[in-house]
């Protein structure tokens, strides 16, 4: 699937596991909090960006605070979208910081986030719920 994105044109910017960490919502919910999280990550000494899985501008702010390298915001509206880049951007290296949005994005929602200032934009509808072909050869 990530060769077929790369095909019609999209970008996969996290190939696997080693390409960088996200921290996601149940990594959360295990730590106790986001610095507490990354704080573990840290110092484990692996040299991958983190990205972070936030719910809400709070996370964000906690993800500002220990200095993390992008944020997913997860399920946020288009509005809500534009009130967190602008969090993030006005940051000291708010600029440099890569932001994704995901969760409940599909191809018709999609023009609503373009405009929104993120990097990235997740539709899990390209890969999960891609058709298969059939190229099947059957000799009779």
């Amino acid at each position: 699937e990530k060769y077929a994105v790369k095909c019609g044109g999209g970008w996969n910017h996290r190939s696997d596991l080693s390409s960088g960490i996200l921290i996601k919502d149940n990594h959360l919910q295990a730590s106790g909090s986001v610095q507490k999280a990354v704080q573990k990550l840290k110092k484990t000494q692996l040299k991958l960006p983190i990205e972070l899985e936030v719910e809400t501008l709070t996370q964000i702010e906690e993800g500002l605070k220990i200095d993390v390298d992008g944020f997913l915001l997860d399920n946020m509206t288009p509005e809500k979208t534009k009130i967190a880049v602008k969090m993030i951007r006005s940051a000291e290296n708010g600029e440099a910081i890569f932001i994704e949005a995901s969760g409940g994005i599909t191809l018709e929602k999609l023009p609503n986030y373009l405009d929104t200032g993120i990097n990235a934009i997740s539709i899990g509808a390209i890969t999960h719920s891609a058709q298969n072909a059939d190229i099947r050869l059957e000799f009779i």
